[in-house]
């Protein structure tokens, strides 16, 4: 799948929602007491981490791809306006 720059900037905003959502299960509430009485919090933190670094792992490719597909294409578009303009 191709993206444009457009859909780019889309995937990040989602990306840093899902990172947003992943710290706030975080937090500390009765649902974190009851699930470590449960399970000692293992696999709540294990599944909370894998996720995190999921998300931080495309959140960093999503603007890699960015940087280069749509800084470089509104750098290209820069200077060829700057070069009908100077003539």
């Amino acid at each position: 799948m191709t993206l444009n720059c457009q859909a780019l900037e889309q995937e990040i905003v989602k990306t840093r929602h899902i990172q947003q959502a992943i710290t706030e299960t975080g937090s500390f509430d009765y649902r974190t007491v009851l699930g470590f009485m449960g399970d000692l919090g293992i696999g709540n933190g294990i599944a909370r981490h894998n996720a995190s670094e999921k998300a931080k792992s495309r959140l960093a490719e999503l603007q890699a791809l960015r940087d280069v597909k749509c800084v470089a294409a509104t750098d290209s578009k820069s200077e060829a306006q700057g070069l009908f303009h100077s003539s």
